[in-house]
């Protein structure tokens, strides 16, 4: 039998050393993986309007407390803005700036290298197989993030 818990030390390494290996590229556009992927999910899904600060940490699957720290930041360096709903007041939209467009792009072409080089010895075949398993290993966890937030109210 499949030991799993080494399974998951193996792939919390591989979090480990992606990680790092991010830091590094992202180092060069001076923006952390977190600040990435911030401005990644606007840049892919706020295109129009943006996204809420309540989207955002719920594509970072952080809490919106956080998120806010993170778009406060971003929004002090000039690569986003916020813009109150008309409708109802609560909600914060979050979108590019021009600046923070450009800066996401160089930081895209950074972080695309750094993971062609890094994931470079995987044959073509072998990477087809672990993107499938990879599926459904996020599937997985995702199911078990549903249910776990369901199972204590927070859905």
């Amino acid at each position: 039998m499949t030991d799993a818990l080494a399974i998951y030390n193996r792939l919390q390494k591989i979090h480990v050393l992606l990680d790092d290996g991010d830091r590094r590229s992202l180092d060069t556009v001076v923006m952390s993986p977190s600040q990435y992927n911030l401005l990644q999910h606007l840049y892919d899904k706020g295109r129009d309007s943006g996204l809420t600060v309540g989207e955002l940490a719920n594509w970072l699957i952080c809490t919106p407390s956080n998120a806010t720290r993170m778009v406060q930041r971003l929004e002090q360096q000039g690569l986003v803005e916020l813009h109150r709903d008309l409708k109802d007041r609560r909600l914060v939209w979050v979108s590019l700036t021009e600046v923070g467009r450009a800066r996401f792009q160089q930081a895209r072409v950074a972080h695309t290298t750094s993971v062609a080089r890094r994931l470079h010895g995987l044959e073509k075949s072998k990477l087809d197989a672990l993107d499938a398993l990879t599926q459904h290993i996020v599937d997985s966890l995702e199911r078990d993030l549903v249910e776990n937030r369901r199972s204590n109210g927070k859905d």
